[in-house]
């Protein structure tokens, strides 16, 4: 991803986001709207989501216990998130006037991101990814220029070493060892990898929280 920026992934339960959708009043606008591969939204009403977020889950966390009430469920949370992205994509002051449908760079960085996941074991080299799409690596290279601002190979590092975080993060260490881990996403030299992912998350893999671990912060 660009520098300087910050992702937040949030999944919702498909038929409920739809359900939600279909209630709102708004539903042909937010459809058109959540098509666009970017969905670019006022930096004032974003801060101001995102404050509110952080509130309710800071809320959630010093009191996980408050009843359906207090707003800390985890229905309650789930449906505040869906109503307050909703309501930031539908603000007045968000550019309804978006770019609508895929380019051809968005299309080929999206078919390499999926080709990688079905491969994790065995990554294609970025000429492999070439030649099954037809394509010259020069278009390769132009495409993940134009899209994330990065170089197919760290990007494609990054997915995989993600992926690997992934597998720790859901599993305990008597499930998963770290190389093996590491080897369900094509990591084989162990050195290279744990370099690659302290740079990539500021900590080796062997420190990253596993599944059931509490961490305790003073």
């Amino acid at each position: 991803m660009p520098m300087s920026m910050d992702i937040l992934a949030v999944t919702f339960d498909v038929e409920y986001f739809e359900r939600v959708l279909s209630d709102s009043g708004r539903s042909d606008t937010l459809r058109a709207l959540l098509k666009q591969p970017v969905v670019k939204v006022s930096p004032h009403r974003l801060a101001e989501s995102k404050a509110r977020l952080l509130r309710l889950f800071y809320g959630s966390l010093i009191s996980p216990a408050a009843d359906a009430s207090g707003g800390h469920s985890e229905a309650c949370i789930e449906g505040a998130m869906l109503e307050t992205m909703l309501n930031l994509i539908a603000d007045p002051e968000c550019d309804k006037n978006q770019y609508n449908g895929s380019s051809p760079c968005s299309f080929i960085v999206e078919k390499i991101h999926r080709m990688l996941l079905l491969d994790s074991g065995s990554p294609p080299s970025v000429q492999e990814f070439c030649d099954r799409l037809r394509v010259s690596r020069t278009t390769v290279q132009k495409s993940f220029q134009n899209v994330t601002q990065s170089t197919p190979i760290n990007y494609i590092r990054c997915i995989r070493l993600n992926g690997v975080r992934r597998e720790l993060m859901s599993t305990s260490g008597s499930e998963l060892s770290v190389g093996d881990a590491a080897a369900k996403w094509g990591f084989f030299h162990l050195s290279h990898f744990a370099a690659d992912y302290r740079d990539l998350f500021d900590e080796l893999p062997s420190q990253t929280a596993r599944k059931n671990e509490l961490l305790v912060t003073e």
